[in-house]
């Protein structure tokens, strides 16, 4: 793998020990340190822009991986394989060796190869499967972390620039 910057110094090589040809990489849009690379079964990360890679398979046994999808402050990392689509929780902004436990993703979606996945802005799951084409859904780990939003802008932020209390105390 080649790993640079676009105003850095020129693309420099780095092996990811016992990889062979790389199939497909995610690179973080939030954090360009942080990325996935895929090998056949295997899947390995970095969280120092390409210097150091780990292998991150746990006990993923789908086959051979076609495609990936992160979402890096979920920690949740989606694999497209030979036997379907799976979700693993994997730190993506700090290495760490806990070891990947990977669950397969079931719901609605027929049991196929799944050739790629994507994770859209709108918090969906989209899915190539073999044989069925493209499948969308909420993406699991949305569905079992909600989070709570700004009404007027779906942002984290606080609602009011003041808490409440605060605001109450000014008027009276």
């Amino acid at each position: 793998v080649f790993a640079g910057s676009e105003d850095g110094p020129p693309l420099v090589a780095t092996p990811i020990d016992g990889a062979g040809v790389i199939g497909r990489i995610w690179v973080d849009s939030t954090n360009p340190q942080a990325a996935l690379a895929v090998s056949g079964e295997k899947l390995y990360r970095t969280t120092s822009g390409g210097k150091f890679w780990d292998d991150v398979t746990g006990d993923l046994s789908g086959g051979v991986i076609h495609g990936i999808a992160a979402d890096s402050s979920a920690g949740v990392v989606y694999a497209a394989t030979d036997k379907g689509i799976f979700s693993g929780r994997i730190a993506l902004n700090a290495a760490d060796r806990v070891p990947t436990t990977w669950r397969a993703v079931t719901g609605n979606l027929p049991i196929a190869p799944a050739r790629d996945a994507r994770l859209n802005a709108d918090g969906t799951l989209t899915v190539l499967l073999e044989g069925y084409g493209v499948w969308e859904a909420p993406a699991p780990h949305r569905t079992q972390a909600p989070r709570i939003v700004n009404g007027a802008d779906l942002s984290d932020r606080a609602a009011a620039p003041v808490p409440l209390r605060e605001r109450r105390h000014e008027q009276g």
